[in-house]
């Protein structure tokens, strides 16, 4: 799958038609470039919200999903890469048995972080409590994710850094 810059991305009244191409059938798959900085939150999330609104996807799942995407973007974008280096992030949405619908986003950034210390700082963070954690920062990725997503999972990226991304099935 070729990866799209997200300045090639239409704005609002193209953007539906130019998404449409990245269905084959009924399922969507996009990989989109960006440089890691906070301007292009809006960009992605709007994005997503238009991905999810061509599957119908009700408004409290729609809200769900772009809080966890927002939730993965920002932790890339703060703790995982250098301003300005690209970031990376994959849309996936299928429509499965029953049409329920399988939704997988990643984000995958390029710093330092490996798939083995994630794993290692979600146990502290789970061994610590998330009720009982009171700190401003450093919970929201997984706190957000877990009651949101079906799974949260680290995997090292395929160059350099680290991919962390959620799975959902939706009714």
């Amino acid at each position: 799958m070729d990866v799209i810059s997200i300045e090639n991305i239409p704005e609002n009244t193209k953007l539906e038609s130019f998404l449409r191409d990245f269905m084959d059938s009924e399922n969507f798959s996009m990989k989109l470039s960006y440089t890691s900085d906070f301007s292009n939150t809006p960009k992605i999330r709007f994005l997503i919200e238009k991905i999810l609104d061509i599957y119908s996807v009700t408004l409290k799942e729609k809200n769900r999903l772009v809080l966890v995407s927002d939730e993965l973007n920002n932790n890339a974008v703060e703790h995982g890469t250098w301003k300005w280096w690209e970031n990376m992030i994959s849309i996936a949405v299928n429509k499965i048995e029953g049409g329920s619908l399988f939704v997988k986003i990643e984000v995958t950034d390029n710093w330092v972080w490996d798939a083995h210390n994630m794993e290692r700082l979600k146990k502290e963070k789970d061994a610590i409590g998330f009720e009982k954690h009171h700190s401003i920062r450093g919970r929201g990725l997984f706190l957000i994710t877990e009651r949101i997503a079906d799974r949260l999972y680290f995997k090292d990226a395929d160059t350099w850094g680290l991919t962390v991304g959620i799975e959902k099935t939706l009714s």
